[in-house]
């Protein structure tokens, strides 16, 4: 192993990195933040960010409701940070599916597909917001009986997505 290598694997589990959304702003704050750890970062977003390119992160540009787009962008990476998702709670439910949902599954697919080892999936307190004030609530706090936008409803599917493709083998945030 080169000195380089053995630098990046002491500072960080993983040598290659994909983060979806890593244009958005908790995307480009992983990046970062992985790009400081030595590891190379590639972030599939729908825009063109020269400031990321800059620092030498790959960036493909690309939706994440095109499968083969997410399934190239996930070639060669250790792990898959998803962070990407349409936020909001106005617009279109079809966005919010597509975004969402159909993003989800095909990170989760592509990282599987590629041989991925972790995914991280990015998730939202909304998914569990039903009204009411949750003091000290844990991970076993129920999703409500009626969401109130399409933005939480979708990231709820798209949590129980991630939570399903865990019996795969495919570890996610919840394991490791």
């Amino acid at each position: 192993m080169g000195r380089r290598a053995a630098e990046v694997s002491a500072r960080s589990p993983f040598r290659r990195a994909l983060v979806t959304g890593g244009g958005g702003f908790l995307g480009r704050a992983l990046a970062l933040r992985l790009i400081a750890r030595g590891v190379e970062v590639t972030s599939l977003a729908r825009g063109d960010y020269p400031e990321l390119s800059a620092l030498g992160v790959r960036v493909v540009r690309g939706d994440l409701a095109d499968r083969d787009v997410v399934v190239a962008a996930a070639e060669g990476q250790d792990v898959l940070f998803h962070v990407a998702a349409k936020a909001g709670v106005w617009g279109a439910r079809a966005d919010y599916v597509r975004a969402n949902v159909t993003g989800t599954e095909n990170a989760l697919g592509a990282a599987i597909a590629q041989g991925v080892r972790v995914f991280v999936h990015t998730s939202s307190p909304s998914v569990v917001f039903d009204g009411a004030s949750h003091l000290s609530a844990g991970p076993d706090l129920p999703y409500p009986r009626r969401f109130l936008a399409a933005y939480p409803e979708t990231k709820a599917r798209a949590e129980e997505l991630a939570v399903s493709y865990t019996h795969l083998t495919l570890p996610t945030n919840r394991e490791v």
